[in-house]
């Protein structure tokens, strides 16, 4: 079963999404968030597709053991890069995004930094070592700063 997320932008919050519902009459999707009170009682949300931008689990983990989900913020050495293959000691780690790749069918890191032609390096999977979730684009956007 697929599982999702999303940051809800009516309070600038991640949360889990409990169900989707579609709406027959105007055809739109409707979401239920789980939130906690303070109390520790849990609730639910309901959203509009418009409220909330929705994010999938990957299945993957990274080196700690923590969920790869879409849009999460990684750190990770590509050992196909110039840097890895010159020195792998002292080889900076890349900042990427997780994003799904269309034409590959999968989510795939997508490196932050621009490169010569403008565009976004995306490494696969088998040339990725040591990946850790450091965060992602919504609650963090000052790591995508960091360079």
């Amino acid at each position: 079963m697929r599982k999702y997320r999303a940051w809800d932008k009516l309070t600038n919050k991640m949360r889990v999404v409990e169900k989707i519902s579609w709406m027959y009459k105007d055809k739109k999707p409707r979401f239920s968030l789980l939130d906690t009170h303070m109390s520790g009682v849990c609730y639910t949300l309901e959203r509009d597709e418009d409220d909330i931008i929705l994010m999938e689990d990957t299945d993957l983990k990274d080196k700690n053991g923590k969920k790869v989900w879409e849009s999460d913020l990684v750190r990770y050495h590509d050992i196909c890069s110039d840097d890895w293959i010159l020195n792998q000691e002292k080889a900076e780690k890349t900042l990427g995004q997780i994003n799904w790749i269309e034409y590959r069918c999968q989510f795939m890191p997508q490196e932050i930094r621009e490169n010569h032609k403008g565009g976004h390096y995306t490494s696969h999977w088998d040339f990725i070592t040591g990946l850790e979730v450091i965060g992602n684009i919504h609650e963090n956007k000052n790591l995508l700063e960091i360079r």
